[in-house]
């Protein structure tokens, strides 16, 4: 099993001196993201296809949910239909072990085919998102969390997800 060193991405999400003003807030990502979770809404996932820095899900619907990194925030589109232009080569690796830098960390198996093997054939429930980070919502699993790590020494991307509660 390979083994893949890497630090976590410093997070930037915004803070708030009151859980009032936390609960009202509303960025325009998560105004997005908002709209993109109706669009998808009832949707089932029949297939998923990733690489190091993107995940593609096709939907029953005839939609794509593409998340992806750009620089160390997490982004998403909802594509309708095959678009050559968002389809990144596909290499699907196998699971690895990660290996954080930091020492309070331990290592963990990253099996990355069965976090999302799990999920195929269920309905999507929609997307909640951070200033970096986002959160996929799908029946009857717990949720996706999506951050970025960065690879080391290679100091090259990487797009994690593991499950949340």
């Amino acid at each position: 099993m390979e083994t893949i060193e890497v630090t976590s991405a410093q997070w930037n999400e915004p803070a708030f001196k009151t859980a009032a003003e936390a609960i009202i807030y509303r960025s325009p990502r998560a105004v997005r993201a908002a709209s993109d979770s109706l669009l998808m809404k009832s949707s089932v996932i029949d297939s998923a296809k990733y690489n190091d820095t993107a995940l593609r899900l096709w939907l029953s619907d005839r939609r794509i949910l593409r998340i992806y990194l750009e620089g160390r925030t997490v982004e998403w589109e909802l594509l309708v239909g095959p678009n050559p232009t968002a389809i990144e080569p596909c290499d699907e690796p196998a699971p690895c072990l990660l290996k954080f830098v930091n020492p309070q960390l331990a290592g963990s198996v990253w099996n990355r085919p069965s976090l999302l093997q799990r999920r195929v054939g269920r309905t999507i429930g929609g997307i909640w998102t951070g200033k970096q980070i986002l959160f996929l919502y799908v029946a009857e699993t717990k949720s996706l969390m999506f951050s970025a790590l960065e690879r080391l020494p290679q100091k090259t991307p990487l797009l994690y997800w593991e499950e949340t509660h």
